[in-house]
């Protein structure tokens, strides 16, 4: 494919995230929606206003099959997602699939089958994960990563990690019949292995039974490094809330205020602490624009390599398995890339 030539692209859902969070950014990195299968005719609506009219699918399969279509991305209630994915797969076609990409470990065996014949065929395959974002590291998941090894020289090691992640209550209704952990805990384990590599990673879910929608809390072990991870469901303004990355070095403590652009320092043997207001740009909704700018940009980048990123599919793959496995058994286990089926 010529790095110049445009980019069309076909919606699998047509939802409020993928019009706010990919279209426009697409659109603005050199590509084009050129088909659409929802079967809302709101979403597909709303949708118009932003891109024009374009033809309407009657299926995943028909749209994944369109030859006009270089590029799926695909953004349906998470029970679709494999159903879908594997739609777009068998049609050789590129895809970045919404998190997460399966929502019990009983389907791990087919996303593994799947992935396999991604990686033999040459299919690159996506998800969406904002925290890796390279083109902003003055932001909080972004500020640490390009300064870890830095803090690690002057405080010693890392011991623990800990997020404060939540999310406002769900506009979608569908949503309220599922757990709050998938839609978090995939962001965080993927944040964790782009921080600290392919390292041997063990969680627990901890989340009380009585209250799997709004909440979630899990804790683990990710190399040497423990990690408890939280959030909730708040049922009042999306910025009405915290988010928070708290990293515990041997010598001192640094907390990380993602939504402000506040970091705390704290040291452990004198208890001397100090805040820095200067080196850190706030997650409002500027910085979101520039994080989903800069995932677009990179999407188009690596479709038109052609070529899958084996390394990101087994990222991919220990994202699915680490929240099937939680939601279903409570627990997961991970030795290395050794242990990945493909």
């Amino acid at each position: 494919m010529e790095n110049s030539a445009i980019l069309r692209v076909g919606l699998i859902g047509a939802g409020s995230h993928v019009r706010r969070s990919h279209v426009p950014h697409l659109l603005r990195n050199g590509c084009k929606v050129v088909a659409v299968y929802d079967p809302s005719k709101k979403s597909r609506r709303k949708l118009f206003e932003i891109t024009g009219e374009v033809p309407v699918c009657e299926s995943a399969d028909k749209l994944a099959r369109r030859e006009d279509v270089d590029l799926v991305i695909i953004g349906t209630p998470d029970e679709y997602h494999l159903k879908h994915l594997e739609a777009v797969v068998k049609a050789r076609k590129p895809v970045l699939c919404e998190k997460p990409l399966i929502v019990t470990v009983e389907d791990l065996e087919e996303l593994s089958e799947l992935f396999s014949f991604a990686q033999a065929e040459g299919i690159p395959i996506f998800s969406c994960h904002p925290r890796r974002d390279r083109h902003n590291p003055n932001l909080g998941y972004g500020w640490v990563r390009e300064r870890v090894i830095e803090l690690i020289s002057l405080l010693g090691s890392l011991q623990y990690i800990r997020l404060d992640s939540s999310y406002p209550i769900p506009s979608s209704g569908w949503k309220e019949d599922r757990r709050f952990l998938p839609d978090k805990f995939v962001h965080d384990v993927d944040w964790f292995r782009d921080l600290l590599g392919d390292q041997p990673l063990l969680a627990y879910d901890l989340t009380d039974e009585e209250h799997i929608f709004h909440r979630y809390d899990v804790a683990g072990k990710i190399g040497k490094v423990t990690f408890s991870c939280i959030g909730t469901r708040l049922h009042e303004g999306e910025d009405n809330y915290t988010e928070s990355i708290l990293l515990r070095f041997a010598a001192g403590t640094v907390t990380v205020y993602v939504k402000t652009g506040m970091i705390h320092y704290h040291m452990h043997e004198n208890q001397e602490e100090w805040w820095d207001s200067t080196s850190l740009l706030p997650m409002d909704e500027t910085g979101y624009n520039r994080v989903f700018d800069g995932l677009a940009a990179d999407l188009v980048t690596e479709v038109r390599r052609g070529r899958p990123d084996a390394a990101g599919l087994v990222d991919l793959w220990v994202n699915s398995a680490v929240v099937g496995s939680l939601v279903d058994e409570g627990v997961f286990r991970y030795a290395g890339s050794s242990a990945v089926p493909f």
